[in-house]
């Protein structure tokens, strides 16, 4: 048909008119096709590098919380191999210890004969105490007790148990540090713990014994659920050996192996993200799995020597596409229907351009056959007649085009007005999107840096912090704690201990003035940072505070209580690297004797 119609000039001038549409319509199509694809996936990684970043600051404080343990060890060595040698010294010792690091469930101790005394924490908050029978490894037994460790009704019985032969403790005296224990299945069923153990020698170099602390991970995997994206999202946590550790996934079971039916699609991803050399950037890609296309992105958390956590963030792209795949089929619609309108108003427009030409070549033909009739009415019989006629045609002719080409104008101008106003939208949402995506970052910053509880920085923020006003400064560093806390939120309930808190904060904050550094690091521990030189005026500061804090009651179930609080104050300098632990030995001091006080280290106290 194409050679029979080549001579056609009407046919020709179609064939061109939808050439050049189609040249015209595609690429834009598929720029707004791909300008869509761009911002789905950029939008989409941000939201996968910024879930990543909180879940790597919740690791760090998780396990920094143990670290800080041995940490304060160093400055107390030469005191542990006596409180070890002595029963009652050691039980009040990891008493201590779990009352200033919530984190930690359980705090022990074997000795190099294999007896234990261990204390710590159930899922319900009940203490537990496990000891040997004797003074070397056999039997043992479980008791119930308080806070301190005290109590003697039975729970359980061990026939048989050595230490000595357990992971944590082979590990413990092969390195000179701490080192992590892999992750175990503890003794409450479904939860999974960790130990982080060190090796406890004398003076002279004996070996006493081996300090233990487990943490469980019942806590990650309530913020890995916390910060899914989307419905059909999962957040794993998975060892180098392929084991699950933590999941988003209710229905995964504790240290499950990947390659199981249950998990399908982390298989195919672990396979490719296997044995990768660890980054510092999180890595994010797409498969296209079970009929979608799933976004992934992993990074690896350093736990050890050489030991690793992959974290693995998966989802499926349908969760995120919303607005952007009705914005692609809206461009792919609108791009057809430009096509069509276009490829039509074309051929009319061909057709009314070509009837003048049709008309005179019908007339030369009728003439041609002889029928004279079909003349125009003119006097003139000649040629220059006959294309006058043809001229008066053709203008009659062109004032119906010219109305035609207003009323196409009033079309144009119509789909401009709507193709504009689909951009503003278009505009609009993207705006929208982009407003949303701040606020959800300034959300996750503030969740990152300051406490939810008392709206102040929590313990990661306040150190940084620290950090950075004491590097080229000198100043005070104030650890406070609430004293009888415990016995307030076993009187009223811990909703009521939540009250005290805010309120304590309140308080210290109409006191402390704009200036200091003011931040909660532990469960009733709080930290506070001065500048100033003056013995003398830190000394005066911190006595005001008491007596502001001890002068405002709060009222609980219409009952007036008064708090009070103790304080351990150090000074710090350019070149101390322990003024934490300074402090906070100023506060157990404070603390024993007889609280409400404050206790300034000897060598910058005013009264020394």
């Amino acid at each position: 048909m194409v050679k029979l119609n080549t001579k056609n000039l009407g046919f020709r001038i179609q064939l061109t008119l939808s050439i050049f549409v189609l040249l015209t319509a595609i690429p834009i199509g598929m720029m707004w096709y791909s300008s869509s694809e761009q911002i789905l996936q950029n939008s989409v990684q941000q939201l996968f590098r910024q879930s990543n970043q909180v879940i790597t600051s919740h690791l760090d404080d998780f396990f920094d919380e143990a670290h800080l343990v041995y940490q304060h060890q160093i400055t107390e060595q030469q005191y542990l191999p006596a409180v070890v040698k002595q029963r009652d010294n050691l039980l009040k010792y990891l008493a201590n210890v779990l009352a200033h690091h919530d984190e930690i469930d359980y705090f022990y101790f074997a000795s190099a004969n294999g007896s234990l005394l261990s204390l710590g924490r159930d899922e319900f908050g009940n203490f537990i105490r496990i000891e040997s029978d004797h003074d070397k490894a056999g039997p043992t037994t479980s008791y119930s007790t308080d806070s301190a460790g005290i109590g003697s009704e039975v729970i359980n019985t061990n026939a048989h148990f050595d230490p000595r032969t357990r992971q944590w403790f082979q590990r413990a005296i092969k390195t000179k540090g701490p080192v992590w224990s892999d992750i175990y299945p503890g003794a409450i069923e479904n939860v999974l713990g960790v130990s982080l153990a060190n090796a406890l020698y004398d003076n002279n170099g004996n070996f006493l014994g081996v300090w233990g602390l487990d943490l469980t991970l019942s806590t990650l995997e309530h913020e890995l659920q916390k910060n899914i994206l989307s419905t059909n999202s999962r957040i794993l946590l998975i060892s180098d050996q392929g084991a699950i550790i933590a999941s988003s996934d209710k229905d995964l079971p504790a240290l499950m192996n990947l390659g199981t039916p249950l998990t399908p699609i982390v298989n195919v991803i672990w396979e490719n993200i296997y044995g990768t050399p660890p980054s510092n950037t999180i890595e994010v890609n797409q498969y296209p799995l079970q009929n979608s296309t799933w976004m992934t992105a992993h990074t690896k958390y350093k736990l050890g020597e050489e030991r690793y956590l992959t974290i693995l963030l998966i989802s499926p792209i349908c969760d995120f596409i919303g607005e952007f795949i009705n914005a692609k089929y809206y461009a792919v619609l609108f791009t057809i229907i430009a096509m069509l309108l276009a490829m039509y108003f074309g051929s009319q427009g061909a057709r009314y351009i070509l009837k003048p030409i049709n008309q005179l070549q019908a007339t030369v033909k009728r003439i041609t056959l002889g029928k004279w009739s079909s003349r125009t009415q003119l006097d003139r019989e000649d040629e220059l007649g006959a294309l006058s006629r043809s001229f008066d045609n053709m203008a009659e002719h062109l004032q119906e085009t010219i109305c035609q080409l207003k009323d196409e104008q009033k079309e144009t101008t119509r789909l401009n007005n709507l193709l504009a106003y689909n951009n503003q939208e278009l505009e609009r949402k993207v705006q929208e999107r982009t407003s949303e995506l701040q606020n959800a970052n300034i959300q996750l910053q503030l969740l990152a840096n300051f406490d939810p509880l008392t709206q102040i920085a929590n313990r990661r923020h306040f150190w940084q912090l620290f950090e950075q006003r004491s590097k080229n400064n000198t100043g005070w560093l104030l650890v406070l704690d609430l004293d009888n806390f415990k016995s307030i939120n076993d009187t009223y309930g811990h909703l009521a201990g939540d009250r005290v808190l805010q309120h304590f904060c309140s308080v210290c904050q109409s006191c402390i003035g704009t200036h200091a550094l003011f931040g909660r690091i532990g469960g009733e521990e709080f930290a506070l940072y001065v500048n100033d030189h003056d013995v003398f005026n830190i000394h005066r500061y911190a006595q005001q505070l008491l007596a502001c804090v001890r002068n405002t009651p709060i009222t609980l179930d219409g009952n007036s209580i008064q708090i009070t609080t103790s304080i351990g104050v150090t000074h710090s300098t350019l070149d101390k690297k322990n003024v934490y632990a300074e402090a906070d030995k100023m506060l157990f001091k404070a603390k024993t004797a007889g609280k409400d006080r404050v206790i300034f280290l000897s060598e910058t106290s005013p009264l020394s």
